[in-house]
């Protein structure tokens, strides 16, 4: 049986949706077929609060790949995280490639935090879970703790070798998507092509009061997901969200942020030897 050859590993909302969109579009990828399969974190994620199903089984998790392709890859980023993952992912394949996206820290939390927010994932003030973390570990872990870069990046780094992980910047992607795909093409090694670089997962609020409101009520979601197949999903949430633009931080948030990460980006830029300069306070 063929091996998965390529893992986005994360950060969240650092444009790993983006990615695994475009590479799909690439004649020579298999892209899985399901996003996020958490198939190498599934014992992990299981304990978080977004009701995610993990691919459990070895064959239904090689059922998402053409096997006919020259590269297989997928894109679940809780395997940033996790301790254990990279060593899992290595004993799957100690040749597979690493994808590693980063997000300036502090818009990485609040912007994780907004998405949790409005799925009705939380209902707690982003002040209050930086203020009594022991209160919310989990919600800390996820909006805070993710960002804290260096650590995880080093894992994969000293499991894999640096050779095989490359580090990616959202900030890049955005100002210049076609040069930041022709880094990743040359990394994997792979033809030129021509992409569609429509940006995907953008921000989207509820169309209405009702629909938030319900859209908070685990079994509203759990109806959905019972009552529509899954093609249909994407176009049910579209009718249920509506695109808008991202509600701007406060001050005083924007402040706790970025000092909270201050010290992470010194480390981080020692051990990327590149300067963050659109990450620091504005």
């Amino acid at each position: 049986m063929r091996k998965v050859d390529l893992f986005i590993v994360g950060a969240p909302k650092a444009g790993t949706t983006s990615l695994h969109y475009y590479l799909s579009q690439h004649p020579d990828v298999s892209m899985s077929r399901i996003k996020e399969p958490n198939y190498f974190s599934r014992r992990e994620v299981e304990k978080l609060y977004y009701g995610v199903s993990p691919i459990q089984k070895k064959e239904f998790y090689f059922a998402l790949f053409d096997q006919e392709k020259q590269m297989m890859g997928e894109a679940s980023v809780s395997y940033l995280f996790y301790k254990e993952v990279p060593q899992r992912i290595h004993a799957h394949n100690p040749e597979a490639k690493i994808i590693i996206l980063l997000r300036n820290p502090a818009e990485r939390a609040y912007s994780h935090y907004l998405m949790d927010m409005g799925l009705g994932l939380c209902n707690v003030e982003l002040k209050e879970i930086l203020e009594f973390p022991e209160k919310h570990p989990i919600y800390y872990q996820q909006f805070m703790q993710l960002g804290l870069y260096v650590e995880q990046i080093k894992r994969y780094q000293d499991v894999f070798g640096k050779q095989q992980v490359r580090v990616l910047f959202y900030d890049d992607l955005k100002q210049n998507s076609n040069s930041f795909m022709e880094e990743v093409l040359n990394f994997l090694s792979l033809s030129p092509f021509s992409f569609n670089l429509e940006a995907r997962n953008r921000f989207r609020k509820p169309s209405s009061r009702v629909v938030s409101l319900l859209y908070k009520q685990r079994w509203f979601r759990l109806c959905l997901k019972i009552l529509f197949p899954k093609r249909l999903i994407n176009y049910v949430k579209n009718v249920l969200f509506k695109e808008a633009m991202i509600p701007e931080m406060g001050n005083d948030l924007k402040m706790t942020l970025h000092s909270f990460y201050e010290q992470e980006l010194v480390a981080l830029e020692k051990l990327l030897h590149r300067k963050l300069f659109l990450w620091r306070k504005k």
